[in-house]
């Protein structure tokens, strides 16, 4: 299985690009592991964000997709390692994918084109620190599932 991280725009804070390189590359001794940006659409702003008709971002087949949102479903860190596991042993699931969203949120076409949603925080997290979180985050997942001492209960 792949797994990717795919952020909207790039990375203001670049302190965290050496940060989430050292998590990439940890994550990579389970699984290939990746890391891409896709460029935000200048049309696309809070005025009209949830209403365009063509998504950011579309899956493709055996792609399962997690949108970054705070309307989305919080997990525990276990919680999370669980569902790392299940979507893990699914055989249909070639590449799992984590999408970072643009300022403004996702459009009703991304929305509808993503397996499930997740939620770093009921509160707003400036994208930088969500990236950077994400992979730390699935760092651990991947460390609890091997039983490692990364985790502490």
């Amino acid at each position: 299985m792949k797994l990717q991280v795919i952020r909207t725009g790039k990375v203001s804070q670049t302190s965290m690009i050496p940060l989430v390189a050292d998590y990439r590359k940890r994550i990579g001794a389970f699984l290939r592991a990746e890391d891409s940006e896709i460029k935000p659409d200048a049309n696309r702003d809070k005025r009209n964000a949830s209403k365009n008709s063509q998504p950011i971002y579309s899956p493709s087949v055996g792609e399962y997709l997690v949108l970054l949102d705070e309307r989305g479903k919080q997990f525990s860190s276990q919680q999370l390692a669980k569902s790392m596991q299940g979507w893990l042993d699914d055989p249909r699931i070639k590449t799992l994918s984590f999408l970072i969203g643009p300022p403004y949120g996702f459009d009703d076409a991304t929305r509808a084109s993503a397996s499930e949603t997740w939620s770093l925080s009921a509160m707003t997290i400036p994208s930088d620190f969500a990236w950077l979180l994400v992979w730390e985050q699935l760092y651990r997942s991947m460390t609890i599932l091997k039983g490692m001492p990364y985790h502490h209960d």
